[in-house]
This record gives structure tokens, C-alpha cells and sequence, in this order.
């Protein structure tokens, strides 16, 4: 009884070494060399080649020059050659259970660089929602005008718009000219004029491009902080009265448009 006992423990302990000596070998055998890029450090490459091949797949057109490029980028960010990143993957290639636990690595960063996109694009999305709605049209008169030779020689289309004490922001004035061949007119302007609440006027003018296709002319008022605006005027259409004109104009818009808070550190 004794002497089967004792085999019997002999038999356990040697199982014990033989199994500690595989797992041991086979720890030795997947431990990632020193001249080989580590897991972690692997799976960011392939991440992020995997982000490369992706934008190149988007552009819908066959770009394998600039593909290498960015391939080569890839590399470089990471202190990598094309000849150590070969060596790499032919190392892990061999060590299919490390590379496994690579790619749960590198599905990860690609999730989370996903789903970071995805937050900014929704950021952004909302922003620019919020933007559109914060804009406000203050035009009301007609957004079109033809200026016909009979009866254009002192159309200057002045405006006037009486405003609810507008602050902050931008003032935008736009609107869309195209000139007929027998208009006369030279140096034609549009004229923008800010009337704040302290008495103080602000005037900004800009020079009309006489084309025969469609030109557009814009103005663009930041507006002061601390003083209120109570009044917009000015001219679509300033000319010195000496000629006929005609012309048309379209799409006029007198837009007030808030900036954005800045964010405080």
C-alpha cells in the first residue's frame, strides 16, 4: 500500500512538472521578441492602416501611389521600416494565438474610433442645426428687381429696417446681379450702413462686378458688443444717376447672424 502511494505521488509530481514545462514552453515559444513591435503597439498599427485603407476605399478611384504613401506615414509615425513592419507580421503570422489576441485589440480601437466619429459628426450636425435656426432674416421688402431702361435712371433701391436692439454677432447683406449689354451704368456699389443705439453709424460699401452672368455682391458687419443696433439702411444699387441702367437682381438677403459663446477655459 505504501509503495503505490508512493508511485502515486511520483506519478502526480512528474504530471505537475510535464505540465508546468509545456505551459511554460509554450509561454516562451508566444512571448513577443524584443525587436518585434509589442501587442499592444501592433494592434495601433494595424489599426490605423486599417483607417488608411478605408479613406482610400471612400475616394471610389484606384490611388495605389498615394496609398503606399500614407502605408509608408503609417510606419513612420510609429519609428517603423517597411522591412521591420514585414518582419513583424510575418513573426505574429506564425503565432496565430497572439494574433488573435492583436486583432480583438485592433477591433477595439477601431469601435472606439467609430463611435467617436459618429459623436462628432452628431456634434457637428446639431451645431449646425442650432446655427440655421439661430439665423434670422430681417429683409422684407421684394427679393427681386428689374431695373427696365425707361424707368431705372435714379433706382438706387435705398432700404431702411428698423431693428429690436440686434447685439452681438454679424450683419450679412447679399444679393445677386446680372447685368444686361445695354447697361450703362459704371462703378455701381452696394452700400450697407449700422445704425447703433449710442447715435454712431458704421458704413460698409462694395463694388458691384458688372458681368453678363450672374454676379454676387456681399457685405458683412461684425457687430459691436456692447452697444445696440436700431436701425439698418443703405442702397442695393448706389450709382452716380448719370446713365440708364438695366439690370436685374435676385436672391436678396439681410441676414442677422449670432456668434457662438467662447468657451471659457
Amino acid at each position: 500500500m505504501l509503495n503505490f502511494m508512493k508511485y502515486r505521488n511520483v506519478w502526480f509530481v512528474s504530471v505537475v512538472v510535464l505540465l508546468t514545462v509545456l505551459f511554460l514552453g509554450c509561454n516562451v515559444k508566444d512571448r513577443v521578441p524584443s525587436h518585434i513591435p509589442s501587442k499592444k503597439e501592433m494592434a495601433t498599427i494595424l489599426a490605423d492602416i486599417h483607417l488608411v485603407e478605408d479613406a482610400m476605399n471612400l475616394s471610389n478611384v484606384s490611388l495605389r501611389p498615394q496609398q503606399l504613401g500614407h502605408y509608408k506615414d503609417v510606419l513612420e509615425r510609429h519609428g517603423l521600416s517597411q522591412a521591420d513592419f514585414d518582419s513583424a507580421l510575418s513573426w505574429y503570422s506564425a503565432h496565430p494565438n497572439v494574433y488573435l489576441k492583436v486583432y480583438d485589440q485592433v477591433i477595439q480601437i477601431l469601435t472606439q474610433h467609430e463611435a467617436r466619429l459618429q459623436q462628432e459628426i452628431t456634434a457637428r450636425s446639431e451645431a449646425e442645426k442650432d446655427s440655421a435656426s439661430a439665423i434670422k432674416d430681417l429683409w422684407t421688402l421684394e427679393r427681386s428687381f428689374v431695373l427696365p431702361l425707361h424707368d431705372s435712371l435714379d433706382a438706387t433701391l435705398p432700404f431702411v429696417f428698423a431693428v429690436d436692439s440686434l447685439k452681438n454677432g454679424k450683419i450679412k447683406l447679399s444679393a445677386w446681379f446680372t447685368y444686361k449689354k445695354d447697361d450703362l451704368g459704371k462703378k455701381d456699389e452696394m452700400v450697407l450702413v449700422t445704425c447703433y443705439a449710442d447715435s454712431t453709424r458704421d458704413t460698409l460699401r462694395t463694388g458691384i462686378t458688372k458681368s453678363y452672368s450672374r454676379t454676387n455682391a456681399l457685405l458683412t458687419k461684425v457687430l459691436k458688443q456692447d452697444t445696440a443696433v436700431v436701425s439698418l439702411e443703405g442702397f442695393l444699387l448706389f450709382h452716380d444717376k448719370k446713365h440708364k441702367r438695366h439690370l436685374s437682381i435676385e436672391e436678396v438677403s439681410l441676414e442677422h447672424i449670432p456668434l457662438a459663446p467662447e468657451k471659457k477655459p
